[in-house]
């Protein structure tokens, strides 16, 4: 259980980095009332798709607190965004709206207080992402009941 949150807190801190609103899986374009969630094989390919982009979001935030262990002021500024996001992700439903408040928050902390090596291994990572999103491809859609 405790592997499993530090995952969904992990991948709700990326989905927030990246702007991303990760929330409810074919939500809408398909509802509870039509589409059959408990597909043994939608459920496999939402679990392949959830690794995939658990994978990668291990590395981004990886690569996040080696910045903060290795540059102090950096590395308290990213303690509180963590804290933030770590609050929102016990709250439910996760909210988008808040986490990306806190990441633009986290940003301007970096841009005042952080050192110069560090915003640019910051921004160099940014670049990164953009270059080479996550290869997880589209969610799963889960299939039509059948009436």
């Amino acid at each position: 259980m405790k592997r499993r949150s530090r995952r969904v807190i992990a991948l709700r801190l990326f989905a927030a980095m990246i702007g991303l609103a990760i929330a409810g899986i074919g939500s809408a374009t398909c509802p509870v009332t039509e589409c059959d969630y408990s597909d043994p094989q939608f459920k496999a390919n939402n679990q392949k798709w959830g690794n995939c982009l658990n994978e990668y979001t291990n590395r981004v935030v990886g690569m996040l607190k080696g910045m903060a262990a290795v540059y102090p002021r950096f590395g308290i500024a990213f303690r509180a965004y963590s804290a933030e996001i770590d609050r929102l992700s016990s709250q439910v439903p996760f909210d988008d709206t808040a986490a990306s408040d806190a990441h633009r928050r986290f940003e301007d902390r970096i841009l005042r207080t952080a050192e110069p090596d560090a915003l640019q291994e910051y921004n160099s990572l940014v670049l990164w992402k953009e270059q080479h999103p996550p290869q997880c491809g589209a969610a799963p859609e889960p299939p039509r009941q059948n009436r």
